[in-house]
């Protein structure tokens, strides 16, 4: 059975959100959350009013691939996703995608905010994530 996808970019100070149907399997901005100390409960209430059933993490690299700190603290929200919302979570690679969402805003000529970056960027993570072979 398909399923609908929730994407997060995480951000220490900022979290932006995407969503894929499981029909159209194509990532949209949704919205960007503060990261506070409500957010679990802010991700529930976005994950009843969609259905989502499957979480997707961005994880932050350097351009060589190798771990950094802000890895660490995309793993460890991850794991805290898993015990706190009982859902799937599948960590990928967010390389560059704060910056392709950043271009893409700047060339529609609008003017745009921070959370509109992250946001975007989410959505970018999303349509990597649904563009692997491998994808549920």
């Amino acid at each position: 059975m398909a399923s609908n996808l929730l994407a997060i970019d995480y951000g220490a100070s900022r979290v932006g959100l995407a969503f894929a149907d499981a029909e159209v399997k194509i990532g949209r901005p949704l919205v960007t959350l503060a990261n506070s100390a409500n957010l679990i409960n802010e991700l529930k209430k976005v994950i009843s009013d969609h259905q989502v059933s499957q979480l997707v993490v961005g994880l932050p690299r350097n351009l060589d691939g190798d771990d950094t700190p802000q890895t660490t603290e995309a793993r460890q929200f991850a794991g805290e996703l898993e015990r706190e919302l009982k859902l799937p979570v599948y960590l990928i690679d967010e390389a560059a995608t704060s910056i392709d969402a950043e271009a893409k805003l700047k060339q529609s000529g609008q003017p745009y905010a921070k959370a509109d970056v992250d946001s975007l960027a989410a959505a970018l993570i999303l349509d990597n994530f649904l563009s692997r072979d491998d994808a549920k």
